[in-house]
């Protein structure tokens, strides 16, 4: 049981921080960049 939790928390990890790095490559652009932030922020798992 507590090896299934820990993968599944590990997935969820992952799953932010493949969204942070996507958001990265999607590259600032002048008129987004407060968008690109909050991708950010909802990728790093820290919006509340």
């Amino acid at each position: 049981q507590k090896i299934k939790t820990t993968q599944e928390v590990l997935s969820e990890e992952v799953q932010h921080i493949s969204a942070f790095l996507e958001s990265l490559e999607d590259g600032p652009a002048a008129d987004d960049g407060e968008e690109n932030k909050q991708a950010s922020v909802r990728a790093a798992g820290l919006e509340e």
